[in-house]
């Protein structure tokens, strides 16, 4: 099942998926995660090692409560190899068990099919705005009632200036929703 190598001062280990942790003195890190199309880093891991993600292309990924990207800065932070992944990541701040007892959780993925629609792309439920795709080149776009969270990044492929128009039912908005060229938010 896993792969150790001793030789080293650090334990590297290999998972069924092809992920590669290091097991240090101060805490587990990830080395590098699997190329597939979702995946939860472990609970426990504390760290990302900055080049874990390149090649990486997948549409949900799922970062454990006892990892916080948001308290890594600079040089430390891990880089994320496409603009196709913005959107995507799901940070949690609770045990990923929680998911079943906690019916109102923004981080819940009923499915891990996504919706489509006018080139955005949706959690399968339709309260997560994920991330709009390389055809999207609208300047005003309308998102739909019922969607709680738009992700971080979700526009950042926007070629223009883009007015978005949010349903009340909009809960939690990701931060640099917008691309290079910028944009505003109304409430409908």
């Amino acid at each position: 099942m896993c792969k150790t190598s001793s030789d080293l001062k650090e334990e590297i280990v290999t998972d069924d998926d092809g992920a590669v942790f290091a097991l240090i003195e101060n805490g587990r890190m990830m080395v590098k995660v699997p190329n597939v199309k979702t995946y939860r880093i472990p609970e426990g891991v504390e760290r990302i090692e900055r080049l874990a993600f390149i090649g990486c292309r997948f549409e949900t990924l799922h970062v454990p409560y006892t990892c916080r990207l948001d308290q890594v800065y600079g040089d430390d932070c891990p880089i994320f190899g496409s603009e196709r992944i913005a959107g995507c990541v799901i940070e949690w701040d609770e045990p990923y068990s929680m998911q079943d007892t906690n019916t109102n959780s923004l981080c819940i993925n009923d499915s891990e099919e996504v919706v489509e629609k006018d080139h955005v792309k949706y959690s399968h439920n339709m309260k997560r705005l994920l991330v709009a795709t390389i055809g999207f080149d609208e300047d005003i776009y309308e998102v739909p009632d019922g969607v709680e969270t738009i992700c971080d990044m979700a526009f950042a492929i926007c070629p223009r200036y883009l007015t978005l128009i949010i349903p009340r039912s909009v809960k939690v908005i990701g931060k640099n929703v917008f691309g290079s060229c910028g944009g505003k938010i109304k409430i409908r």
